[in-house]
């Protein structure tokens, strides 16, 4: 997916058609389109004037997700909820103007505004929301430690959204809303901070590592789909290190990115410390395991899963860091390892695994 959000309450809202198109894929279905309307005219007036800009650009999304200005706060438990469009009135207007799309309801923010405001059953197609690991601390241990929680917010959410799918994000350590104040923190001094829209560990080995294990919890708990974010500017690329340098994170989504539609083999995460998954494609296998920890680990992979005796290793950890800026780093020659042998994990560092099939 390329989720892409268009705010109809500011005033230029209209030109942020023209750069959407720009970054759209020639003739993929890929768009998933999150609106938030103004609420001052009726939901179909407001929703029609945004599909007529759409229709006229050629733009046309696979999935739409209706919110509007006064579900983008948070209100507290027990109080009334904010004035505003209803669910019904949101997915209604969305349906009439985009009926070839998907539409999904529920929160732009986080589960726990989900929880608030709870979307009725069978009125979407689909119910999302996303996740922010430093909405309380920013410390390290906390942002890791609360990738822990996911498996309790997927359960929860699946209580109370029936039958409907289930999509999550886009998701980072970083946050693109707060429901709290007025805005994300701009983090002009690049610090460790609670609800920044441009968190620093993003950009190192702890931002990949924490996002292959959102990325494990997802697929071991069945999540329809998954948007992580942001896949450009900071979070990808770093200008501090050089023209055409990327991020570690940038591996591990590309490398993941190329197995639409593949099996998930594996997916697990534990106390432990390590995170794995493991992916069947039509090319043989690749496993992805990851330290969650500051400290050295040591794991292996054993079982029936595997398809032959030995693997291609590539290494994202302190040791390969000048190497893993280059973005073919992958496509490089790896290591050969044994199947079944010890696999030993830097702090916050990452393998990639891959066993080709003859």
């Amino acid at each position: 997916q390329i989720a892409f959000r268009v705010d109809l309450r500011t005033q230029d809202w209209f030109a942020d058609i023209s750069r959407l198109k720009a970054v759209l894929p020639d003739g993929e279905r890929v768009l998933k389109l999150e609106v938030i309307l103004p609420a001052q005219k009726t939901a179909q007036e407001e929703m029609a004037r945004l599909a007529d800009h759409l229709s006229a650009a050629g733009i046309s999304p696979v999935w739409v997700v209706p919110s509007h200005t006064h579900d983008m706060a948070s209100f507290q438990p027990g109080a009334p909820r904010p004035f505003g469009l209803t669910y019904e009135d949101m997915a209604h207007a969305a349906r009439a103007a985009f009926p070839t799309s998907q539409i999904g309801g529920g929160m732009l923010a986080f589960f726990t505004e989900l929880n608030r405001k709870p979307p009725p059953l069978g009125v979407f197609d689909f119910i999302t929301h996303a996740v922010c690991p430093s909405i309380h601390a920013a410390d390290d241990r906390t942002v890791m430690e609360n990738l822990e929680a996911l498996p309790s917010i997927f359960r929860s959410a699946r209580s109370m959204i029936g039958s409907a799918d289930y999509h999550l994000g886009p998701s980072g350590i970083s946050s693109r809303d707060n429901p709290y104040g007025e805005r994300p923190s701009r983090n002009l001094h690049n610090r460790r901070m609670c609800l920044t829209e441009r968190d620093p560990r993003e950009r190192g080995l702890f931002g990949a590592v924490w996002m292959l294990g959102l990325i494990s919890a997802c697929a071991q708990h069945g999540l329809g789909s998954l948007c992580v974010g942001p896949t450009l500017g900071h979070f990808m690329h770093d200008e501090a290190w050089g023209e055409g340098k990327v991020t570690p994170a940038f591996h591990l989504l590309a490398s993941l990115g190329r197995l639409g539609g593949a099996r998930t083999l594996i997916s697990t995460s534990n106390r432990s410390g390590i995170v794995a998954l493991a992916v069947q494609s039509g090319r043989g296998q690749t496993i992805w395991v990851a330290n969650l920890t500051a400290k050295p680990l040591t794991t292996r992979i054993e079982g029936g899963v595997l398809q032959s005796e030995k693997l291609i290793a590539h290494r994202l950890d302190e040791e390969s860091f000048d190497a893993i800026g280059s973005s073919d780093y992958l496509a490089s020659a790896g290591t050969v390892v044994a199947s079944r042998s010890d696999i030993s994990l830097a702090p916050y560092g990452l393998v990639r695994l891959v066993n080709l099939v003859d």
